[in-house]
């Protein structure tokens, strides 16, 4: 989910979490975070859901990667 996306959606985890609420964010330019942090959830669905997400961050990394 995007920022945009969590931001309009009331529902979203985001939005459900009081403001001294911690939560954890991980932008693409961590998806080598993400795709070690998938490597570690229990559960066949959840280490799925985990993997796509960590993959898409990954995507979105290289297509908007400015080298210098």
């Amino acid at each position: 989910m995007t920022k945009d996306q969590q931001i309009l959606d009331p529902k979203s985890d985001w939005n459900q979490a009081p403001g001294d609420e911690p939560v954890f964010v991980v932008r693409a330019n961590n998806w080598r975070a993400a795709m070690y942090l998938a490597l570690i959830v229990e559960g066949k669905v959840g280490r799925k859901m985990a993997f796509d997400a960590a993959l898409k961050l990954k995507q979105y990394h290289e297509e908007n990667d400015i080298p210098f």
